[in-house]
C-alpha cells in the first residue's frame, strides 16, 4: 500500500454503491508513473471495482490504443473473448 504522502492523487466516490473518481493524476505520459502509482491504482480498483481518471485542469490527455492496453495490463492481463481478436 502507498503511503498518504507518497499518493499523488485522490479519489472520489462515485456514488453509495461503487465506483470512484481518480484526481490529480496526469496520465498524459503513464510510463512515468511510479510502481508505487500504478500499485495504488490497482488498490483502488478492487476497492471501488471502478474508476474514472480526470485529467488534471489544462492537461490533455490522448492515449493510443498499445497506451491503453499497457496501461490495463498494470492491473491484469488484457484479452479478448471476440472471434477474430488476439486473446
Amino acid at each position: 500500500m502507498v503511503e498518504a504522502a507518497e499518493k499523488l492523487y485522490t479519489v472520489e466516490p462515485l456514488n453509495d454503491v461503487f465506483g470512484g473518481i481518480i484526481r490529480d493524476l496526469d496520465m498524459s505520459d503513464p510510463f512515468s508513473l511510479s510502481e508505487a502509482i500504478k500499485e495504488q491504482i490497482k488498490a483502488d480498483l478492487h476497492l471501488y471495482r471502478f474508476l474514472v481518471i480526470r485529467a488534471p485542469p489544462g492537461v490533455e490527455i490522448r492515449l493510443s490504443a498499445e497506451e491503453h492496453l499497457e496501461v490495463a495490463s498494470w492491473i491484469g492481463k488484457v484479452g479478448s473473448d471476440f472471434p477474430g481478436h488476439e486473446r
